[in-house]
């Protein structure tokens, strides 16, 4: 997808550059859709679940401390989300 590596898209994320975010966005999109969509069957829902939770992710990404896996990480504030 990209020649960039995750902490170099995490960083670009933490300056709150577009490109980087939407980088992220695109490659975690279809994993995080995925988790929405298991817990509802509607489309719409599940997209707005999605979003939300990734400004989430912007907001906080700079408290992400490299400390286990940043998808798992994405995943969490996914979940929260969903509750």
């Amino acid at each position: 997808m990209s020649n960039y590596t995750e902490k170099e898209i995490i960083e670009g994320c933490v300056r709150n550059e577009r490109f980087f975010q939407e980088l992220l966005y695109r490659r975690h999109f279809a994993t995080m859709m995925g988790i929405a969509m298991r817990y509802t069957k509607d489309r719409d829902i599940a997209m707005q679940i999605v979003n939300n939770g990734f400004l989430k992710v912007f907001k906080k990404i700079d408290s992400f401390s490299y400390k286990g896996s940043f998808e798992g990480w994405v995943k969490r504030i996914i979940y929260h989300c969903v509750s």
